[in-house]
């Protein structure tokens, strides 16, 4: 393989499955943000807590996620630099299942008292590990299946498009489940299978990645024996003030969005929507 010329069918399979695990990786975290907004304040707090406080502490853990997507990038980076693209990307979407099918399965306020918000948490983590690697590993991935072609920076944009298609996912998933689960019957059970399919399609991703092709420059890289033994450290030295620069306009990037996120959550208390037509919108 890492001498012959890489089949256009190869370059879909790669595109397919690297924007599968992204649009995975970002429907999870949407997922989080919903139910971290309009279900956690009641799930995982007593009913007489002040709602303020329990919003607040709930998107607390929404900021876990985002704390730990850096650790995550570095980690899965190293993984994917040191023992190939596809055993980073595989290991990071197993790590995103977990903790998406464990904040599924977490029990509430009324079952194990604030051990539910904790182990939330906890779970968060995972998720946020498993984001931090995704992105950026996916893009390498498909890009360095298309490295000979002019086309390479096409190939790669396809990766971004899982942005917005686990956007909609999530909102659709939401919608769905908030209409046959009206009420209370939503708060307690009708977001978790949210979830629980987020965790199904992560584990057949799992092993469609498992059982791809690793891509060729890492393949020759291995056959040279040109693979770096410390490449996160390596990384920082050659380009840290390229990424000081892409932080702060990444930065700028992502706040808007979440800004533009979190209209949903506005909308349904202050236009009074119903919050299944303001996630639509």
């Amino acid at each position: 393989m890492s001498g012959e010329k890489i089949s256009f069918s190869t370059k879909v399979g790669a595109t397919t499955l690297a924007t599968i695990g992204v649009s995975l990786e970002w429907f999870d975290f949407f997922a989080y943000g919903t139910a971290a907004a309009l279900v956690f304040p009641y799930y995982f707090f007593p009913p007489k807590y002040p709602y303020f406080w329990a919003l607040v502490m709930s998107l607390v853990t929404y900021l876990v996620g985002f704390v730990f997507r850096p650790v995550g990038a570095i980690i899965f980076g190293h993984i994917g630099d040191r023992y190939g693209r596809k055993a980073g990307l595989t290991w990071d979407l197993v790590l995103m299942g977990l903790g998406t099918l464990a904040i599924g399965l977490t029990p509430g306020y009324q079952q194990v008292g604030y051990l539910g918000i904790t182990l939330v948490s906890t779970f968060r983590i995972l998720q946020g590990l498993g984001i931090g690697g995704e992105w950026g590993g996916a893009t390498t991935f498909v890009e360095e299946f298309a490295a000979e072609s002019r086309w390479r920076a096409f190939w790669g944009s396809w990766v971004q498009q899982g942005v917005p298609i686990g956007l909609l996912m999530a909102a659709g998933l939401f919608t769905l489940f908030s209409s046959i689960y009206r009420g209370e019957a939503f708060i307690t059970f009708g977001w978790k299978p949210v979830f629980w399919i987020g965790a199904i399609v992560a584990i057949i991703a799992v092993i469609l990645r498992a059982i791809f092709l690793e891509t060729p420059r890492f393949l020759r890289l291995v056959q040279r024996g040109e693979v770096s033994r410390a490449p996160i450290p390596e990384t920082f030295k050659r380009y840290w003030k390229k990424i000081i620069l892409l932080m702060f306009a990444r930065g700028s990037e992502n706040a808007n969005f979440y800004v533009f996120l979190s209209t949903h959550y506005y909308s349904s208390r202050a236009w009074g929507l119903r919050e299944p037509s303001s996630r639509v919108l």
